[in-house]
């Protein structure tokens, strides 16, 4: 069990490694021919999608506990509903 993980984990980084050794040849080419392989340009987009998912920043919304507070719902927005549950909680604890 523990070689068959050893040798799929060597062949992922054996995979990587190849990966990045056309990486490399495609970069060098570009250096010299100022063309760009497709291999690179969308090496290059994932870098930069990376690269912004690590960067970005949450917007917080300034006004939030301002938002929270108006949309929780509470008894004295409605003062008459109120008054009708009351009314009916005492007259059955009456009755």
């Amino acid at each position: 069990m523990l070689t068959n993980s050893l040798l799929s984990l060597q062949y992922v980084y054996i995979i990587s490694g190849e990966e990045l050794t056309r990486l490399a040849k495609d970069f060098i080419k570009f250096l010299f021919t100022r063309r760009k392989i497709i291999r690179l340009t969308r090496a290059i987009a994932r870098w930069g999608r990376a690269y912004r998912r690590m960067t970005k920043k949450d917007e917080l919304q300034r006004d939030w506990l301002e938002r929270a507070i108006l949309n929780t719902p509470t008894w004295w927005h409605n003062p008459r509903q109120y008054k009708r549950y009351l009314g009916s909680r005492l007259a059955s604890a009456y009755n």
